[in-house]
């Protein structure tokens, strides 16, 4: 979680018009994906979007490491760890933060939007180990 309120955080500093355009189109993206697939490459583009606009190379090669790890988990139909409703409106409360340079919320958003898709994570794991032992 550090790494993606750390992006938030220094997006948020250095964001301008047009790279704040340019996530805001990359939030739009995820409304128009047909399959998990093209939703889970949406929300990954998201997230690398925002690590650019951040301008650090560090947490942008921790974030692309981190995306390629939780992407098929966090959009397996599976797991139903996010919905693309729900993260479309997270993605662009995020982006509406970044535009307003509200480092706080932008945190805020990413926190709850990675707390709600680990606890899900957890809780599908639980009942299929549920389901195994019994």
């Amino acid at each position: 979680m550090a790494i993606a309120t750390g992006i938030a955080r220094l997006a948020c500093q250095r964001a301008h018009e047009q790279a704040i355009r340019d996530l805001l189109k990359a939030a739009d993206r995820l409304e128009s994906a047909s399959t998990p697939e093209l939703a889970a490459s949406a929300d990954g583009r998201f997230h690398v979007q925002l690590a650019v606009i951040a301008q650090s190379p560090r947490l942008l090669a921790s974030e692309m490491r981190l995306q390629a790890e939780i992407s098929a988990l966090k959009w397996s139909p599976a797991g139903a760890a996010t919905s693309v409703p729900e993260t479309l409106q997270d993605l662009r409360e995020v982006a509406a933060a970044v535009a307003a340079h509200d480092a706080s919320r932008a945190e805020q958003v990413i926190e709850e939007h990675i707390r709600r898709i680990v606890y899900r994570l957890i809780d599908v794991k639980l009942t299929i180990e549920h389901a195994v032992s019994n």
